[in-house]
């Protein structure tokens, strides 16, 4: 490799030098004074109306659609949560009532006035009394849509107001007992209901009374009648899917209007059928008794 003459970099680096000297003078010469930029002050809050920019004319009103406090309420306004899921009906398992209470924004699930629980569903409500809730229907309301078929019977003991009000909405779905509406009549009127299921004349019956230990024992003591006491809707659901209960039994001064009309809307909406296992167990119970 030839060696590097020193005096020929020396006389480059100083023609470098002197290049640059040259072009600094001359841009220094060439250059006016600095002077300072024209900004405009502040105007305060921007309302988005650029009319008063007299070198932006073309920018002109603001939207009247859409307003600072709008955008900004948009802006702040969190996302926005999803719908409920609607509330279950039919005949609901323990895997769908699981599947609903995950799916529920608040880990509740709701259950429609007329849905019923299998036995494991209702382990679990019990087990979780607060993962559930249900849509309670207003009196008025509450009794509607019941199935087609043979009538129900219905018989109360003296008068209540709550009764006369329900029953007034099951005009064509349920008949009155021909009974006298005495505890003497209570007898006469289970015999007779009895009867009419036994022929199919009558899907079941509505029994209210002031107190239910008669009603009750005299009632399951008649082959074709399956009754259950309603304390509220979850008894009646229970009643439904383990017996398949064709006569509910309520007493009247202890529920209220709400109430009463959902247990009646359950059961009337029902078909009322034991399962096989219950037909036998009890038809060998009444071989045995």
């Amino acid at each position: 490799m030839a060696e590097i003459d020193p005096q020929l970099v020396a006389q480059i680096t100083r023609a470098v030098i002197d290049a640059l000297q040259r072009g600094g003078g001359e841009a220094s010469a060439d250059s006016t004074p600095d002077r300072p930029a024209p900004i405009k002050p502040a105007i305060g809050v921007c309302t988005g109306d650029y009319s008063q920019f007299t070198d932006r004319p073309d920018l002109g009103q603001p939207d009247s659609t859409t307003t600072p406090n709008a955008e900004r309420h948009e802006a702040s306004d969190p996302a926005a949560s999803p719908p409920a899921p609607p509330a279950l009906t039919g005949i609901i398992t323990a895997q769908q009532l699981q599947d609903a209470i995950a799916a529920a924004p608040d880990g509740v699930a709701t259950l429609a006035p007329d849905a019923r629980l299998t036995p494991l569903a209702n382990d679990h409500v019990r087990e979780n009394p607060d993962c559930v809730r249900r849509v309670e229907l207003r009196a008025e309301h509450a009794i509607a849509g019941t199935l087609n078929g043979a009538p129900w019977r219905w018989w109360a003991e003296g008068h209540c107001p709550t009764v006369a009000a329900a029953m007034q909405q099951l005009t064509g779905v349920a008949v009155p007992s021909g009974a006298p509406r005495s505890e003497a009549g209570l007898a006469q009127m289970i015999r007779d209901l009895s009867q009419s299921v036994r022929h199919k004349s009558s899907r079941g019956g509505l029994i209210f009374v002031r107190s239910a230990a008669r009603a009750v024992v005299m009632a399951n003591r008649c082959a074709p009648l399956r009754a259950i006491v309603g304390t509220c809707p979850d008894a009646v659901e229970q009643g439904l899917a383990q017996i398949g209960a064709n006569v509910l039994i309520v007493e009247y001064p202890y529920i209220n209007a709400e109430r009463l009309a959902a247990m009646v809307n359950l059961m009337t909406r029902s078909r009322p059928a034991a399962p096989p296992y219950v037909e036998r167990e009890l038809a060998d119970l009444h071989r045995h008794g």
